[in-house]
């Protein structure tokens, strides 16, 4: 007994110091490996009610190997959940959460801790049957159950420190050094695999040089139809990347009316936040859009469109597109149907976890039915509209488009679709959305395109995709997408690149015209010829996200 004990002790010890020397760290900032996003709900079970039920097991977590669970309605309005704890836990210090969702709108969280034991809950679903779509989620999965599993209530606020810190820079026109540190260290560990993945290599570093490029650089080497493809370290640029598993967050492309720095410019789909002066779909002249960029502190990685390309690419018509779309608001409505080409193979997945813990399609769907209810009918719902597409409910009155939760309802019922069938259709060029034009200033039935979808959709006008008639669909390339195109030239590239990004970054094949970190796109840069129906299935998972073409 005194053995064990003293075993116990020394044990307890050692996690005591380990997780204190972690949560010292996180807390000044120097966590040697950061732990953002490490709190992604792992669905486990859905728990039917039901009066004898058999016990479901749920598992996975990191204090206790598995727990039992049952659910039961009590009386119409009321689910009772029972949980018991199997097993020894792995630690005296150990901690992790479990998460119930019923009827995808009523949530409760319950933690437990080494020594805890059975529990019971009940769960208050009143509003939940009195509501049509939502009692039937109920019915059809009952209360959901998911982990959390972390190493303790200590790595639990250090991966929400992390988390923060890494996202707080999106908000603010100059991110202090440790968000930049932050959004540095998940570049390297969440999209590049930590160096040891050498397909995403090499590592993004300190780039010394900054922004002294453009001060030698010539906008003769830009030419109508080039792509610019953008970083920033504001946490929300790194995350995108994480989930195409790409080393970028923004593009936007050149246009050029003509000889001289005063006939370019560049036009591109972005928001108005605390380092973008306007919303939606824009163009600037070069000069400004530079400033802007510095003043922001973005990476830019020029990508030259081949001479070929060039060749066919028509600025007049681009500019066209441009002018019938100019002002439309940045398209969340869309924003996330280019990547979601699968039902489960292409959620990111967190490096700490050997890559095992993911944002799973249940959660994903979870996530959908909240922010339904906390957006409604307003257009930046990244899921009603793209939903009721999908459906075929969508309606040009936002009123009467169908909720998140009625569109799952009518899939089911009427289509027999889940949710990993919906998020599987694809986007169509000719969708149109309930958006707004001019900083919000007009409610209007238009394109909902992000970054990369209207880069491509003014390729697409300007004629570059014309051998592949219909079957080719902007909306759903991605960053990635648009970026591994075999479309560049591969003669403005590497040693035949300006003097000046030579010198400055001698192994970046592109030229980096400005930023803090060295941005490079390989190996997937000028890779896919184009082809028909051209990223419209392609699963990506981490860390090497390879797409089977």
């Amino acid at each position: 007994i005194c053995k064990r004990a003293g075993q116990t002790f020394v044990q307890a010890k050692k996690d005591l110091l380990s997780y204190l020397g972690h949560f010292r760290k996180v807390i000044k900032g120097q966590a040697a490996q950061p732990i953002p996003f490490q709190l992604l709900p792992q669905w486990q079970v859905d728990l039917m009610p039901s009066d004898h039920a058999t016990p479901a097991t749920i598992s996975g977590g990191m204090c206790y190997p598995t727990y039992t669970a049952t659910s039961e309605f009590v009386n119409a309005t009321h689910i009772l959940i029972t949980i018991s704890p199997i097993g020894q836990p792995s630690s005296i210090l150990c901690s992790e959460q479990l998460l119930f969702i019923a009827g995808g709108v009523r949530f409760h969280f319950e933690f437990f801790n080494a020594g805890a034991s059975t529990k019971t809950l009940l769960m208050d679903v009143s509003d939940v049957m009195s509501d049509s779509a939502a009692n039937w989620f109920l019915q059809r999965h009952g209360v959901r159950s998911y982990i959390i599993a972390t190493d303790g209530i200590l790595s639990t606020i250090g991966s929400l420190i992390d988390t923060v810190t890494m996202l707080s820079g999106f908000a603010t026109v100059s991110p202090p050094a440790s968000v930049l540190d932050a959004n540095l260290n998940f570049i390297n560990n969440y999209i590049q695999g930590g160096g040891n993945i050498p397909r995403m290599g090499p590592l993004s570093v300190p780039r010394p040089a900054n922004n002294s490029v453009m001060a030698n650089f010539s906008d003769s080497n830009i030419q109508s139809g080039d792509l610019l493809m953008l970083l920033r370290r504001d946490g929300i640029d790194p995350m995108i990347g994480w989930g195409e598993g790409s080393l970028a967050g923004h593009s936007a492309i050149a246009i050029r009316t003509g000889e001289g720095v005063d006939n370019l410019q560049v036009c591109e789909s972005t928001t108005q936040d605390g380092y973008w002066p306007d919303n939606g779909i824009q163009c600037h002249d070069w000069l400004k859009w530079v400033q802007l960029c510095e003043e922001a502190g973005q990476n830019v990685v020029l990508v030259p469109l081949s001479k070929g390309t060039r060749g066919v690419f028509n600025t007049s018509k681009a500019l066209q597109f441009f002018a019938e779309n100019k002002g439309l608001d940045y398209g969340y409505s869309s924003f996330l149907f280019g990547w979601l080409d699968t039902e489960t193979q292409n959620f990111p997945c967190t490096p700490g976890s050997n890559y095992t813990t993911c944002l799973m399609a249940e959660f994903a769907e979870q996530i959908a039915i909240t922010l339904d209810s906390l957006f409604g009918s307003d257009h930046i719902n990244f899921f009603r509209q793209s939903l009721a597409h999908r459906t075929g409910k969508w309606t040009t009155d936002p009123e009467t488009t169908p909720t998140v939760l009625e569109s799952l309802q009518f899939a089911q019922l009427a289509l027999n679709q889940t949710f990993g069938d919906l998020i599987q259709v694809i986007e169509q060029d000719s969708w149109k959305y309930q958006t707004t034009r001019d900083q919000g200033t007009e409610i209007v039935i238009g394109k909902s395109m992000v970054c990369c979808v209207f880069v491509c959709n003014m390729w697409k006008a300007g004629g570059i995709f014309d051998s592949l008639g219909s079957e080719f669909t902007c909306a759903e390339q991605t960053l990635w997408d648009i970026y591994s195109m075999k479309i560049y030239d591969e003669d403005r590239m590497n040693d035949n690149r300006p003097q000046i990004c030579k010198e400055t970054d001698p192994t970046n094949p592109l030229c980096q015209l400005m930023g803090d970190i060295t941005m490079h796109l390989v190996p997937d840069v000028n890779t896919r010829p184009l082809y028909p129906n051209m990223g419209e299935r392609c699963a990506a998972l981490p860390p090497q996200y390879i797409r089977p073409y």
